[in-house]
């Protein structure tokens, strides 16, 4: 049986007005496979739509790619039961943004596992 190692991010704080923060994984072995199980998020705010969160797949070696896999504010949880085949370089990371100009608490988490073989 191929062995699974599980990658399981929680980000949960207060946001300074207009700050972004930005969560990395390590990045996935060449030919390894990752399911993103579950990612999800919440904006802790009277207007929701003053912030959002954002899961990514991609690397800045050579140069910055990064491509959007999902987003959103207000009150979200995906199941996406979604593969991605890992080259070393690529890795993924979770985008926490502070639209407001007072602090909120920005909420994220991704459940994904990494296929060993």
């Amino acid at each position: 049986m191929a062995k699974k190692t599980l990658i399981e991010i929680i980000e949960d704080s207060e946001l300074n007005g207009t700050e972004t923060l930005i969560k990395l994984t390590d990045p996935i072995p060449a030919g390894l496979t990752v399911v993103i199980r579950e990612f999800g998020g919440v904006v802790v705010a009277s207007n929701s739509k003053e912030g959002y969160v954002k899961l990514q797949w991609g690397s800045d070696v050579p140069t910055p790619v990064w491509q959007t896999i999902r987003a959103g504010t207000g009150f979200f949880n995906l199941h996406l039961n979604k593969d991605f085949v890992g080259d070393g370089v690529k890795r993924f990371r979770i985008i926490r943004e502070n639209k407001a100009s007072q602090k909120q608490v920005i909420v994220a988490w991704l459940d994904a596992l990494i296929h060993d073989q």
